[in-house]
């Protein structure tokens, strides 16, 4: 934490804060040049006694009995020979700092940000397995008392999960104990819909989406998912000015993309998926991932946070434990710019990653949670990455870029967009990834199979990622006769989606345009398997394509060779 500087009672490691205490010692400056008999006249008629005479010019600290504090300095107060008096009842001791070291603070910058937002004003909702509302370090950090679906009353935490995750959103700062979490000053709306188990179903699950969102909280932190349920999409979309913070999955790299994961595997706007870091900043070994479905990443691996029980705190790894660090910023942002809205809070943390060489690809950004950067990029009159640009007139804030070059004129400048000409195949994959018109892309040995039809609700939605399913292998061939053929569109889950036919396994560059324009709406990579494919067709902001005439063109690539275009046209209505 960055402490301001106090000349005389500051030092680099500490601050030195006054806290009330009994005193009989008073200070006394004394107007400068009076001698032996005159000071000792001046504290004879304050009824004191010299203790001590100070390094500091003409002050003393002289003692009263017990009780005559108050007599004592009305006495010297009126006295035309005494600059000022004042007790010296007061011990000072350092501010107490948090004694558990929390490198992921540092790692995303949080105590930077801290400068320009703690959170204040803000409230989070927290949809989990319930809080310990008696911790140390988050008594009082409730806006209230919240509701529990599961077994009804207060929503007290049996599992230990929600209140790991309350701890890094909201712990208290500063107060000698335990962690400071990332928007200490926000309030945290409890909302218990795991059991002891960590378990949940579907219509309770959707029942605490909806309740958080009537509430009118802004932020919601959902470390949980499941199964595909239309009950819990419908919750969420159902509350578009609420943003749902979600955790990407612990399935061990599966692709949110291919092996849907909800709510990560959602479309909808208000939905920002957060897969987990390691301390190495790589994706860790656990985390899901997903190019289109899986936002950004953040630290997820042996976090230490407030727990339930003895000891009251511990470590804990998941994407579960990833996603309360992008939560917490959210409120940093929400409360630095109370009126933004949930598309400039989640367009401010996705511009504001930290691009990272091991996550490119992996994820929408490509990136990892910057604190500083996010602030930037709401309009935060700061230059996170030093290159001369503050605010909204940096279109990367979290890499330096004086050129501020932006290929595709999206509004994120090269530094940080994962895929520079907005062709649908990311810069990490792409041979020409300045031009798009032309996209050569290699095909995987062990290529993911398109999407499956969305599985009927499971009975349970837990906190682990389901058992990943086994990927089929593909069989790859150099030919540039592969087709696209058989086109027809359909809707899936409430958006516009086109089926189609492919002659064998390849990657399918799919583009949208309005019908008589050239600019392209969508761009975006299939991995298409032998046979039936299908993909929602949605703009590059994840948001359902608007009412009106289109044109989708599908051009399949095999080991970087194209066949023949596939024109279709679309109408959404």
């Amino acid at each position: 934490m960055r402490l301001p500087a106090l000349a005389a009672i500051a030092t680099a490691a500490s601050l030195l804060v006054p806290v009330p205490a009994f005193a009989d010692e008073i200070i006394v400056r004394r107007e400068p040049g009076l001698d032996a008999a005159q000071r000792a006249d001046v504290r004879a008629d304050a009824g004191a006694r010299l203790v001590q005479r100070l390094t500091l010019p003409d002050t003393e600290v002289v003692r009263v009995p017990a009780g005559q504090t108050d007599e004592a300095l009305s006495s010297l107060e009126a006295d035309p020979r005494v600059v000022y008096a004042e007790s010296d009842a007061a011990t000072w001791r350092e501010a107490a700092v948090d004694p558990i070291a929390q490198p992921d603070l540092s790692l995303i910058r949080a105590q930077d940000a801290w400068s320009f937002s703690t959170g204040t004003g803000v409230t989070v909702g927290l949809v989990d397995s319930g809080v310990t509302f008696s911790h140390e370090d988050l008594a009082g950090q409730w806006s209230s008392t919240g509701m529990d679906y599961v077994d009804g009353g207060t929503p007290d935490d049996v599992k230990g999960h929600g209140t790991h995750v309350a701890g890094t959103i909201a712990a208290i700062r500063d107060n000698g104990v335990g962690i400071a979490g990332i928007a200490p000053s926000v309030k945290v709306l409890p909302v218990r819909v795991l059991d002891a188990n960590g378990n949940g179903t579907p219509s309770v699950i959707a029942q605490g989406f909806n309740y958080a969102g009537d509430q009118g909280v802004k932020i919601v932190n959902a470390s949980l998912g499941g199964p595909s349920s239309t009950t819990v999409e419908n919750s969420i979309t159902s509350h578009p000015n609420t943003l749902f913070v979600v955790a990407a999955g612990n399935n061990n790299g599966a692709n949110d993309d291919t092996t849907p994961f909800e709510p990560c595997s959602m479309s909808a706007a208000n939905v920002l998926c957060v897969g987990a870091t390691d301390n190495n900043d790589a994706v860790a070994s656990f985390s899901n991932i997903g190019p289109t479905s899986v936002d950004l990443f953040a630290p997820g691996v042996s976090l230490s946070s407030t727990c339930l029980g003895t000891p009251a705190y511990c470590t804990m790894s998941g994407t579960s434990m990833a996603t309360p660090h992008v939560t917490a910023v959210a409120a940093l942002l929400l409360a630095y710019k109370p009126n933004a809205t949930v598309a400039q809070l989640k367009q401010a943390i996705l511009q504001g990653a930290k691009p990272v060489a091991a996550l490119a690809g992996k994820s929408v950004t490509g990136g990892r949670l910057d604190a500083l950067g996010a602030l930037g990029a709401i309009g935060a009159p700061i230059d996170p990455d030093g290159d001369g640009l503050s605010g909204k007139a940096d279109n990367c804030p979290s890499v330096a870029n004086p050129d501020q070059l932006d290929t595709d004129r999206d509004g994120l400048g090269d530094a940080c967009d994962p895929d520079d000409d907005n062709d649908g195949v990311a810069d990490v994959s792409d041979a020409y990834p300045l031009d798009a018109t032309r996209s050569a892309l290699s095909l995987p040995s062990d290529p993911q199979p398109a999407p499956a039809p969305a599985p009927a609700p499971a009975p349970t939605t837990t906190t682990t990622t389901p058992t990943a399913t086994t990927k089929k292998t593909a069989t790859t061939t150099a030919t540039t006769t592969t087709q696209v053929r058989s086109t027809r569109t359909t809707r899936y889950r409430g958006m516009t989606a086109l089926s189609f036919e492919a002659a064998s396994a390849s990657d399918v560059l799919v583009t949208v345009r309005p019908r008589g324009k050239k600019a392209a709406v969508a761009r975006l990579t299939v991995h298409a398997q032998d046979g039936a494919n299908r993909v929602v067709l949605r703009r590059r902001d994840g948001r359902a394509l608007a009412r009106g005439r289109y044109v989708v063109t599908l051009v399949s690539i095999v080991d970087g060779r194209r066949a023949s275009a596939v024109t279709v046209p679309v109408t959404v209505r």
